[in-house]
């Protein structure tokens, strides 16, 4: 049997049990004291958007075979993917024509043969040659089980989490599914269990890389002390991220570190629908207008021309003269991104479908509008490939570079002040004179343009547009039915930013100098999070994600109290409130272990200390040797060893006098013989 997962609905009704059940049981990893093989997958609901599937080879042989009653004249299932897709259909081109002629017969073996001689391009564009036996097969299982049968079968782990602990402990443990998970399981608590003791990140993975050893042991498995201490050292990674338990033991041991930390406030500071495809480009306008200080420059418009009815959105920008070059600045990314932003909030034009845009640096904001687009795949439309570049001589590309200049031609040239798009021999008044430039502010001159882009929009078009103009067109889409696709400009804000981390300090975080702050944030035992940073404007608050990418709120400016302000305490009090609820609600999900008896326990372990053999003895003159005990000596010895000195004396005299004494008797005795 194939391997397929069930998830809870499917379980509940072929073992017959409630959903409530199902779930528990798969929790559980046992079914009426069976183990089971489940795993966890993303999609919708759910704890964190996590499933469970059950496995169903793991299931009791009496719900296998009734799950094999049910399913056994189920079609296999097409792979929707594009990879899939493209090995089918090159399979199935290949042997269609041995297709043609009966299974067995002489035809088809001629046909395969002819088949299997030569080369053929791969899907992947390479050159190859199948044999005749693979061939073979591949009818064998197009006639069986159709398109699908000639598709590669999908991962089996697909979605499940390939490595438990760390891939080395994975490959090398001979246990079974079951017992890994439980494995992991315990490892997992033991882990948890040390940090909310207070444990460092060397104690936490030393210690549970001794209690994964343990239980490796337990189960049956012992390759030596050595491989085992190996095997069963856990990685950081698997560690690391229940880090923030600690901070549970600070609260509980250390009050001054916990007061420190906690959240604080400050005492101070053809038949394109409309919009289905638009067309953007920056262009130079042809037409001198002053600056302030009465330089001459040329202003730029940043056009969205909508492919399907002809119209085109117009911003206009004078940029400022550089001081280093003296020349006029170029467009930046935060020109483009708010005129986009204004074509959407305007009400005759919206979000487009899809989005044609240049490879100039100016369209580096590509990849947020992608997303952006993306966000209406949210109301069920289609956002496939919103963004798409435009490739040397390309007709989409053209169009709009076509407008503008049948713009600059048929209508801006009557503006005073225009040059002509000849910039060497600008057009002038009087020959031999400098061009006179446009006489009003840039205003003005956008008044003028956006008049005539009006002109441009009610004139009656050939072409596409059948005599009918823009505008025109548009009325005509919108009385077959077409709808404007609108977009909360704040969703747009939230697609135009960049994602930055930092570090949470007393429950709020810098952002560009400014504090930020909210109940999410103060609440939040990690320390870092992922603030989302506006690229071209100043929000009045900033979406925060945690560690693990989830939204978790918007950040807000943090108030400033005067010193005397009652309200300051307050809130103090409340942020207080919230930072220790969340701890203690940390606290009683994890139970405490004995850290003192783990550490004496972790000593046991230890290997012995080796003791090297003696290379011989150092030693001192006499003389040194005498110093050396004089200086180490207490007064207490100094006056035993100057007692001791003094009976050795009275010794030595007591026997040199009794020597004396003795030679005078013998020399006395030898005169008197």
């Amino acid at each position: 049997m194939p391997e397929r997962w069930l998830n809870v609905a499917a379980f509940s009704r072929l073992a017959g049990i409630s959903d409530r059940k199902a779930r528990g049981a798969l929790a559980r990893g046992k079914w009426r004291h069976a183990p089971l093989v489940v795993r966890q997958v993303s999609g919708q609901g759910g704890r964190s958007g996590l499933h469970y599937e059950v496995l169903v080879s793991s299931l009791p042989d009496a719900l296998q075979e009734q799950y094999r009653a049910l399913h056994a004249d189920a079609p296999a299932t097409i792979r929707n993917d594009r990879t899939a897709d493209a090995e089918r259909t090159w399979r199935f081109h290949l042997i269609e024509p041995a297709l043609a002629h009966p299974r067995g017969s002489s035809q088809r073996g001629e046909i395969v043969r002819a088949i299997a001689a030569q080369a053929h391009c791969s899907p992947g564009g390479k050159p190859i040659t199948v044999s005749e036996r693979c061939l073979h097969r591949w009818l064998t299982a197009f006639e069986q089980g159709g398109m699908a049968g000639l598709q590669k079968p999908a991962r089996a782990d697909r979605g499940r989490r390939r490595v438990l602990i760390s891939r080395l402990f994975d490959t090398a443990v001979p246990f079974d599914a079951a017992t890994r998970q439980a494995i992991a399981a315990r490892t997992t608590e033991h882990v948890r269990a040390l940090w909310r003791s207070g444990a460092v990140l060397s104690m936490v993975i030393r210690m549970g890389s001794e209690g994964l050893a343990k239980a490796t042991l337990e189960a049956g498995f012992d390759p030596g002390s050595r491989k085992l201490r190996r095997i069963c050292q856990l990685p950081r990674r698997f560690v690391q991220p229940h880090a923030y338990l600690r901070k549970v033991h600070r609260f509980e041991h250390d009050r001054k570190a916990h007061e420190d930390a906690k959240p604080r406030i400050r005492r101070t500071r053809a038949e394109l629908q409309p919009m289905e495809l638009v067309v953007g480009d920056v262009h130079h306008l042809d037409i001198y207008v002053r600056h302030e200080d009465g330089r001459l420059a040329t202003p730029k418009m940043i056009g969205w021309f909508d492919f399907g009815t002809m119209r085109l959105f117009a911003s206009f920008i004078l940029c400022p003269i550089s001081a280093k070059t003296n020349r006029s600045e170029g467009v930046r990314n935060e020109h483009v991104i708010a005129s986009f932003i204004a074509m959407t909030q305007n009400a005759e034009w919206g979000l487009p479908r899809h989005l044609y845009l240049d490879n100039g640096s100016e369209y580096n904001f590509a990849p947020f509008i992608d997303d952006a687009l993306k966000l209406a795949a949210e109301e069920g439309l289609s956002r496939v490939s919103p963004i798409i570049r435009a490739k040397p001589y390309n007709a989409p590309a053209k169009a709009i570079e076509g407008v503008f200049g049948l713009l600059e031609r048929n209508y801006f040239s009557q503006v005073p002040g225009w040059i002509g798009g000849d910039r060497m021999q600008k057009k002038t008044a009087n020959v031999g004179q400098a061009p006179a430039p446009f006489t009003d502010t840039m205003a003005a001159l956008e008044n003028v343009l956006r008049a005539y882009l009006t002109v441009y929009e009610t004139q009656p078009q050939g072409g596409d547009l059948k005599g009918r103009s823009p505008r025109e067109t548009l009325a005509q889409a919108i009385a077959a039915g077409w709808r404007r696709t609108d977009i909360d400009p704040f969703a747009l804000r939230v697609a135009f930013s960049a994602e930055e981390a930092r570090d949470v300090r007393q429950g709020a975080i810098m952002v560009a100098g400014q504090r930020w702050t909210c109940p999410e944030l103060q609440s939040y035992l990690g320390d870092r999070v992922t603030v989302l940073v506006p690229k071209y404007e100043d929000w009045s608050s900033l979406p925060l994600k945690d560690d693990r990418g989830r939204w978790l709120g918007n950040a807000v400016p943090d108030l400033a109290y005067h010193p005397l302000d009652p309200a300051g305490a307050r809130d103090t009090e409340r942020r207080s409130r919230l930072y220790e609820k969340s701890i203690r609600a940390q606290g009683r999900s994890v139970p405490r272990c004995d850290l003192v008896g783990e550490a004496i326990a972790s000593a046991a372990l230890a290997p012995a200390l080796p003791i090297p053999p003696s290379a011989g003895v150092v030693k001192l003159t006499p003389g040194a040797a005498a110093m050396g005990r004089a200086i180490a000596e207490t007064p207490r010895q100094r006056r035993s060893r100057e007692r001791a000195a003094l009976e050795r004396e009275q010794q030595v005299d007591l026997e040199r006098s009794e020597r004396s004494l003795e030679a005078a008797r013998r020399a006395a005795g030898r005169k008197a013989g």
